[in-house]
């Protein structure tokens, strides 16, 4: 089961965080193998909590997206973001933008 911020039926943080909440327990009590938690009822997760010591719970800071195949397509994105709002600003100025003529 996985939930994102907001799936295609509206499930918000509140009801991510019972998911969480309740597979958290079911790990706890050895009904699941395991569990994998990145939304928590309070974040960040406090160090005295139980999810941080259960051997079959992964808990990860609200990170879970992260990837290194994703962060080149946000960086490589968003340069190509700031040359095209760049060239449109040079095409928008005009080719003698910028020059000073020197009073005589």
């Amino acid at each position: 089961m996985v939930f994102d911020a907001q799936d295609a039926n509206g499930i918000g943080l509140r009801h991510q965080t019972e998911v969480a909440r309740f597979s958290g327990e079911c790990a706890k009590n050895k009904q699941i193998a395991g569990t994998a938690i990145d939304v928590f009822e309070i974040e960040p997760l406090p160090p005295s909590h139980p999810f941080r010591t259960l051997d079959n719970v992964l808990a990860t800071p609200h990170i879970g997206y992260v990837s290194h195949g994703l962060y080149k397509t946000f960086y490589e994105d968003t340069v190509s973001n700031i040359r095209k709002w760049l060239d449109t600003k040079r095409e928008e100025e005009g080719p003698d933008h910028g020059t000073r003529e020197s009073a005589h």
